[in-house]
């Protein structure tokens, strides 16, 4: 349903790791990890989205890919 782009805005700005990361956006390493890996993506929070993307010089829409196909899914 969601899916992150933090990969590719790393490989972009050539960022080496989540570390790294981390310390940009003042956001703690496991938090980083997990949008990098995919994991428990709704359960971040907007204010670390919004940290993300200011650190990263990004949109959430650049950070975040939302399936809506799927959204709707849950729905029905």
């Amino acid at each position: 349903m969601i899916r992150s782009n933090l990969r590719l805005i790393m490989a972009k700005k050539r960022i080496k790791n989540v570390t790294e990361v981390a310390e940009l956006c003042q956001i703690s390493n496991p938090t980083i990890t997990k949008l990098n890996n995919d994991r428990k993506l709704e359960s971040l929070s907007l204010e670390t989205i919004l940290k993300l993307c200011a650190g990263l010089e990004c949109t959430m829409e650049e950070l975040i890919e939302v399936d809506y196909d799927e959204i709707g899914k849950l729905l029905k």
